[in-house]
């Protein structure tokens, strides 16, 4: 019995010794029975609670049954479409440069659609230099001739043979005419004096002429109610000095019922290029696409009606007023059919001054112009003196008998004039709305990749952890020590930062648009008055912030609240902790995450399917049709226009 009770004395005072041991260095008995108990729970623990299981099977079943309805999946896969895609966009010479080899191939390749290859060499940076040299003929860019080409191996797709016709007036082919477009609109110097004619430094390549006459020609045959053909060909005429047949394809223009410029039918081929090289690119793909399209044939129009007026002046001062007069009178009808069907603003806009060209400087007679100083630019003193001037050939029509003529002038032009006002109307509002749907495609798209790259990560994450676990000292209830784990935990957050980064920089900043950091980034509009322009970019700025945390900052709150509820709750390991907090937060991303990201893409996908379907009617009806629209957008741009009256 002594010795029993001298062994429990040495035992007594062994667990004392102990016990001091671990007060000496920090610990206490009940620490280390509740460590022991809780990896003791977990060594007897093999897979998570039944109910946790059973969770994640319904959400991803759930998640899988909503996905096969048409409804949601569509929306859904327009929207990954659009994430995968829209880094593409970018209109830069550089980016183009770089990508020639491809656009080329794509160019060549005679097994893919014509459509296709025609927007392609759209597209392919400029293949010729013209020459600085006086008298030089122009040389044909090498792509006008292959789109050329592949309208005449398709002779019945229209939209190839305009786009083929507008695309060769980009510098291979013009009228050359500048001793007739001078007398029409002379050059002068700062104190109105005219300058004398620059020196013809380049002319047009008779290959060029050839080609333009032919595809013109064909046009016309394949489409005769259109002016379209017939108004280029005068364009051909007047290039090579056969004034005569220009004035003859000028009559016939003026008698079409129709003006098609195929434009929509060029948005179209971009439309199938963008598809088959990089997938929808929904909203901002249409609108980048509309808004890059190019109308070199306008300048040459431009060109066409001085030269036409400047013919129509000689004949004046040569005592032909009746023949210089039909000049006029056919292309200010040419010119009111253009303004009036044409599918874009631009082109309209170009038909009302074509319709100002054709009706200005009789007998050569210098036009009124608004007075020097703030008098003069106002809007009521520059409608003063185009009315002035409008006067002046009303008189002179009459002055030589063609009171029909003169009617009908002075109707076509209180008509224009109206129709240029509401047509200009609210364009500040015009850039205000531009700007939300923008913000709102990129929230939408954005949002999405952001949301999907947190549950990726807490997912990847909670994988980790949970091997980890199993095969690391923590696991079998050790401890890491600090130095080490600040160390993963440091590494942990460069490499979120690092790739979360790198994923937005390549999808969700596209050079098309201010390419600032985030996936929120902010579309600056042309500078403006007020300090707009200021106050955008600032804007740009935050929520380029905001989202930059938004996409990577979830993963890391979860690391940082492992890391304190380590910290607080000193019963538990450390280290441990964490890897808790990273298994039970996949866990949250399976069950709650994916459903929610789902339901986001489905909403993100539905706003910009309209409003991409929205942007394709942009561009489609004539002048009147378009005033319309805006109108019923705009319902006080009438009564706005009428107080400007």
């Amino acid at each position: 019995m002594q010795q029993r009770n001298q062994t429990s004395s040495r035992d007594e005072t062994l667990s004392a010794y102990l016990e001091s041991e671990r007060r000496l260095h920090g610990e206490h008995s009940e620490q280390s029975e509740t460590q022991a108990h809780v990896e003791e729970h977990f060594k007897t623990t093999k897979r998570p609670p039944n109910v946790i299981l059973a969770l994640i099977a319904l959400s991803l079943t759930l998640s899988g049954i909503a996905i096969s309805q048409p409804g949601i999946r569509m929306p859904i896969t327009h929207i990954a479409s659009v994430i995968s895609s829209i880094r593409h966009i970018d209109d830069s010479d550089s980016f183009r440069k770089a990508d020639a080899a491809n656009i080329n191939a794509i160019a060549i390749n005679t097994k893919l659609p014509a459509r296709i290859r025609a927007s392609a060499l759209t597209v392919f940076p400029a293949g010729t230099k013209t020459s600085d040299s006086t008298g030089k003929k122009r040389e044909i860019n090498p792509s006008w001739e292959r789109m050329s080409d592949i309208s005449r191996e398709n002779p019945s797709d229209m939209g190839i043979l305009a786009l083929a016709v507008r695309k060769g007036t980009q510098g291979s082919f013009r009228i050359d005419r500048p001793e007739l477009e001078n007398i029409a609109s002379p050059s002068i110097d700062s104190k109105g004096v005219p300058l004398q004619v620059t020196p013809l430094r380049q002319i047009t390549h008779p290959d060029a002429i050839a080609r333009m006459r032919a595809d013109c020609a064909r046009g016309e045959k394949i489409d005769p109610e259109n002016a379209f053909w017939p108004l280029m060909m005068a364009s051909v005429h007047l290039s090579a000095h056969e004034d005569k047949e220009a004035f003859d394809a000028l009559m016939r223009a003026s008698t079409k019922p129709a003006w098609r410029e195929y434009v929509q039918d060029e948005i179209g081929m971009h439309r199938a290029y963008a598809t088959f090289r990089f997938g929808e690119q929904g909203y901002l793909g249409e609108l980048v696409r509309q808004t890059s399209i190019l109308f070199p044939h306008y300048a040459s129009l431009r060109g066409l009606s001085r030269a036409l007026v400047g013919h129509a002046i000689l004949l004046e001062q040569a005592g032909r007023t009746q023949d210089a007069l039909k000049i006029r009178t056919a292309l200010r009808k040419v010119s009111l059919k253009v303004s009036l069907e044409s599918t874009s603003d631009i082109g309209s806009l170009v038909g009302i001054a074509m319709h100002s060209i054709s009706t200005s400087r009789v007998k050569g007679i210098p036009p009124l112009k608004v007075k020097a100083g703030d008098a003069g630019q106002t809007e009521a003193a520059r409608k003063a003196v185009a009315l002035g001037n409008m006067q002046r050939y009303v008189d002179h029509a009459r002055a030589v008998g063609q009171l029909d003529e003169a009617t009908s002038a002075m109707q076509d032009f209180k008509r224009i004039t109206d129709d240029r006002e509401r047509l200009t109307w609210g364009t500040e509002r015009d850039w205000e709305i531009l700007f939300k749907k923008i913000q709102s495609s990129l929230v939408g798209a954005g949002g999405s990749l952001a949301i999907a790259m947190n549950i990726a990560w807490l997912i990847v994450l909670g994988g980790v952890a949970g091997i980890v676990i199993r095969v690391s000292p923590i696991g079998r209830g050790g401890r890491l020590a600090p130095g080490v784990t600040l160390m993963l935990i440091g590494t942990s957050a460069v490499v979120l930062w690092g790739v979360s980064a790198f994923v937005i920089g390549t999808f969700a900043t596209p050079h098309g648009f201010i390419s600032t950091w985030g996936t929120f980034m902010g579309y600056a509009p042309e500078p403006m008055e007020d300090g707009v322009e200021s106050n955008t970019q600032l804007s740009a700025g935050l929520l380029s912030a905001v989202g930059t945390l938004i996409a990577t900052a979830l993963p890391m709150l979860v690391m940082l609240g492992g890391v304190i509820g380590g910290a607080i709750n000193r019963r538990a390991s450390f280290s441990r902790s964490i890897v808790f907090a990273f298994r039970g937060a996949a866990v949250v991303a399976i069950v709650i995450g994916v459903p929610a990201v789902l339901g986001l893409m489905v909403a993100a996908g539905r706003n910009d399917i309209s409003l991409m379907q929205e942007q394709r009617q942009e561009w489609t009806g004539g002048l009147e049709e378009r005033i319309a629209k805006k109108a019923a957008v705009k319902p006080d741009a009438n009564r706005s226009a009428s107080a400007d009256e």
